[in-house]
């Protein structure tokens, strides 16, 4: 019985040793690509790091802008007796309905806001004319910071921008009037020429 344990021992170690002598010239081979190709491998933890890091340094920059932004607009709103965070909610949701029908974010409705209460005087009236401004900006392919100081300039009586867009309105029109106008006439050239952007 002692021979036979022996002998089954002897052919258990043999069979153990072998496996792991497949195991160690496995990773003999694995170290060896490994090497090989470590430089390569090297290049590409750099790139990762990289992309991690080219990320991060734009939704840090991303934030700040956004910062910025709000900072802009307080400081507009305050002109007018209140803040941002007083009208936040206000604001966020006209922000949020136009980014909804078109490709504008509300950082840029933001600006867009700041601009026109600088030039009316007043946010209620500023938050309907992001409409017609993302109209403009989509009619004279320009972004929406600069439509709505047309927006805005249009609000304040300046003939010359409206008659820009084809409209010809009473110099005594009304704010509504004139982004009613404002809307007709934008949403006629949109039917009208419809290859047009």
């Amino acid at each position: 019985m002692a021979e036979k344990t022996l002998k089954f021992r002897a052919e258990l170690e043999d069979k153990v040793t072998g496996q792991l002598k497949n195991i160690e010239g496995g990773l003999k081979g694995f170290a060896g690509k490994v090497g090989q190709h470590r430089k390569a491998i090297g290049m590409g933890m750099t790139a990762m790091g990289g992309a991690i890091t080219g990320a991060m340094a734009f939704a840090t920059k991303s934030a700040i802008d956004q910062e910025q932004g709000i900072r802009r607009l307080d400081a507009s709103l305050k002109t007018l007796g209140t803040s941002y965070d007083e009208q936040k909610a206000k604001i966020e949701a006209a922000a949020s309905a136009l980014q909804d029908k078109t490709n504008f974010g509300d950082e840029a409705s933001r600006e867009a806001v700041s601009r026109l209460v600088a030039i009316t005087g007043d946010l209620n009236l500023s938050l309907r004319a992001l409409g017609p401004a993302a109209d403009v900006a989509a009619f004279k392919q320009m972004d929406l910071e600069k439509a709505s100081l047309l927006v805005g300039r249009a609000l304040a009586g300046e003939a010359t921008v409206l008659k820009s867009l084809g409209i010809d309105l009473d110099n005594n029109a009304t704010a509504s009037e004139v982004l009613a106008a404002i809307q007709a006439q934008l949403s006629l050239i949109h039917i009208s020429e419809p290859t047009r952007r």
